[in-house]
């Protein structure tokens, strides 16, 4: 399934490109010709990407949109080169000036454009087969954190030129669904669900059952750190209902967010937490390290080991880490740990690195 996937997105950007040479720089066709050869193509191209990221079809312009924009504002990177060549110094200073404003805005609108059309081809828990039948990964946070945790996080290295559509809740929710399902109650009101866990929706005066509920069930609960008064009542009833061993805990990156979260855990812990160590710092936006417990509430940081190089993806870090990093929580809930899978991404990218320097050598070397 996963390769018709590849296919069909390979061949759905291939008609997006044919149907915009045919709008742009197609000749010996009319107006009328070009409207209908190129509507045809685009709504093939539309259907093929529609497939490929299992997306709703009617969000899929929207999506190609935003990757437009994206590969473009890419593209135009290497405009910036111009100052360094002829013209004036006027002509050179106002290049710079809008290759540091107009290309990030770019990035930044293709990004929201991308998110924004897969929550809308997101899928809420009514919708979804009833296939797993683990017990679910229970996610409880403050509303305030979706803010956090849904934004696009960038990439590390040379790799920061290619676009990364994926929300830091979604990497988490991808390492944790290996555990079981992925579930969180939505925020009241939205009208598209944020990416990652998914949402289920109830009223304001039924929430507070709807967590006693849930948390029997859980094989696992996550809890983001915070203090308001709502998230404190989910912590202390986590506390109570929940073994130690199934709980986890996303510590804060927000100085403020900390600082509320390790009171609250000072007022219902056994024992104070410890302050987090270095080698337990994890680079996230959203929170900056994993606390779990302990049967005797015990609390310690997961501290990632180094990830292989060919299990390093080159979009970003965040999974592998935190695959490593949960190898205790594994054990505790006696569950086998895999480490990261080979990337594809690192593997074919390092395989075209060395067969251009093996190219360059041979030039070097024979080519004379």
């Amino acid at each position: 399934m996963r390769a018709l996937r590849w296919l069909a997105g390979v061949l759905g950007a291939t008609c997006l490109v044919l149907a915009m040479s045919i709008f742009v720089n197609s000749s010996g066709i009319d107006l009328a010709g070009k409207i209908v050869l190129g509507g045809i193509v685009s709504f093939v191209a539309f259907l093929l990407l529609s497939l490929s990221a299992q997306m709703k079809l009617r969000w899929v312009p929207l999506w190609a949109l935003g990757w437009w924009l994206a590969a473009a504002a890419v593209l135009q990177l290497s405009f910036l080169t111009k100052p360094f060549g002829e013209g004036s110094a006027a002509e050179k200073f106002w290049i710079v000036v809008w290759g540091c404003t107009e290309v990030p805005l770019q990035l930044a609108l293709g990004a929201w454009l991308i998110k924004t059309a897969r929550r809308g081809s997101a899928r809420r828990p009514a919708d979804l087969p009833l296939t797993d039948s683990r017990a679910p990964v229970l996610y409880l946070r403050p509303f305030t954190a979706d803010s956090r945790t849904s934004r696009v996080i960038a990439r590390d290295g040379v790799t920061d030129l290619l676009f990364n559509t994926r929300t830091e809740e979604e990497l988490v929710a991808e390492v944790l669904g290996g555990i079981g399902p992925c579930v969180a109650i939505g925020r009241p009101g939205e009208r598209l669900p944020e990416l990652g866990f998914h949402r289920f929706y109830v009223s304001q005066d039924k929430w507070r059952d709807t967590v006693l509920e849930y948390l029997p069930k859980a094989r696992l609960v996550v809890l983001m750190g915070g203090a308001s008064e709502s998230f404190s009542w989910e912590v202390e009833k986590a506390l109570e209902f929940v073994k130690p061993q199934q709980l986890l805990l996303l510590v804060p990156s927000d100085a403020k967010e900390r600082r509320g979260f390790s009171e609250l855990l000072k007022r219902l812990l056994p024992q104070a937490p410890p302050s987090v160590p270095k080698n337990a710092v994890i680079r996230a936006n959203a929170f900056t390290a994993l606390m779990y417990f302990a049967f005797d509430w015990t609390p310690s940081y997961a501290v990632p080991q180094p990830t292989g190089h060919f299990r390093q993806r080159l979009s970003q870090k965040l999974t592998g880490t935190l695959q490593m990093a949960l190898k205790p929580v594994y054990g505790q809930l006696s569950l086998v740990w895999k480490p990261p899978p080979l990337a594809l991404s690192r593997i074919v990218y390092d395989g075209f690195v060395a067969a251009f320097l093996l190219l360059v050598a041979g030039i070097f070397l024979f080519g004379r």
